[in-house]
């Protein structure tokens, strides 16, 4: 995904999510915080809906199978989407303590917000992204192993 930035600040992730390095090279911009946190956001959000999607398939195989196996295997499912909401609220409440704090800052300095550089938020934001990032993998590696089961049991 990366982050979105205008000037002289340019910052990558690299595929194993383990680090983002910051290169001094762009500026970032109040309008560059507000994306990325909406995207980050909307996110969270979309991940949110799947998890209530994948707790109704929950429950069809539930009423479809008694089988002791089928049946752990289904708590564990259960029980990863319990803990994956629990960490989209998280992350979704974090993502809007850092756009109160932008909304803020913009309310207080309205003339000057639009050229004013935010440099010292890219490790904030380098920050959310990673856990943004981390989320989604995980989130992603969980759906393929919840379609897996479903092939099977429903």
């Amino acid at each position: 995904m990366g982050i979105k930035n205008h000037g002289q600040s340019k910052i990558e992730t690299n595929n194993n999510l383990k680090s983002l390095t910051i290169m001094a090279t762009k500026h970032l911009f109040l309008n560059d915080l507000h994306f990325n946190s909406k995207l980050w956001a909307n996110e969270i959000s979309f991940f949110q809906q799947e998890i209530g999607l994948y707790e109704g398939f929950l429950s069809e195989v539930a009423q479809r199978w008694t089988d002791k196996t089928v049946m752990s295997e289904l708590e564990h499912f259960q029980n990863q989407f319990i803990i994956q909401r629990e960490q989209s609220e998280i992350l979704a409440h974090d993502i809007k303590l850092f756009q109160k704090e932008i909304a803020d800052y913009a309310k207080v300095n309205d003339t000057a917000v639009n050229h004013k550089h935010f440099d010292a938020k890219a490790g904030e934001l380098s920050s959310m992204d990673e856990r943004v990032e981390i989320y989604k993998s995980i989130c992603n590696e969980l759906k393929a192993e919840f379609k897996n089961f479903l092939s099977k049991y429903l």
